[in-house]
């Protein structure tokens, strides 16, 4: 289960962009083509953007539980941690399949869309405190993992500095 976490920084990159990637670009050229096609192709689109989202989504999950695992005096969190994930997933899966059917979601999914941003930060807020308290060893501060919070949170820039860590982190594990 632990095949993204044991990915290069490359990988897990082309993995979450090379999708939307090459569909962006099958769609250029398809759409140059023949002009008609691009209701099509914009139909599809929340299921390339949701393959993509799947993929980093199931590298936060497994940052979580796997670091946290290596903390086995300190779990604390990990049941709301779960829970607010498990949370954000099935908003956006709702969200996909509403955009799917071009309902009007605007009014409707305010109040869920808000709990659902405010608890991904608090997602990625705890990865990162899990990330650094395995890395130091210690009780952490906000100030000590808020860099890796806002890596995490710009992914494309994120992945390259994170992933190595993570990697290492999994190689002394293991040992």
């Amino acid at each position: 289960m632990k095949i993204l976490l044991k990915a290069k920084s490359w990988q897990l990159f082309i993995g979450v962009f090379g999708t939307q990637l090459i569909y962006q670009i099958i769609t250029i050229f398809m759409i140059r083509q023949n002009p008609s096609l691009i209701d099509g192709f914009i139909m599809y689109k929340p299921f390339v953007v949701s393959i993509s989202a799947l993929i980093f989504f199931m590298w936060i999950w497994q940052i979580a539980i796997t670091v946290n695992n290596m903390n086995k005096e300190d779990n604390q969190g990990i049941v709301f941690f779960k829970s607010a994930f498990i949370f954000v997933i099935a908003y956006l899966l709702i969200m996909v399949i509403s955009q799917m059917w071009l309902m009007d979601y605007n009014r409707i999914f305010l109040i869920p869309h808000i709990i659902s941003l405010i608890l991904l930060i608090y997602c990625l807020l705890f990865v990162s405190k899990v990330l650094k308290k395995s890395e130091l060893g210690r009780k952490v501060g906000v100030g000590d993992y808020l860099g890796d919070f806002l890596l995490i949170l710009m992914f494309p820039i994120g992945i390259w500095i994170i992933q190595p860590r993570i990697n290492s982190l999994i190689i002394n594990n293991e040992k």
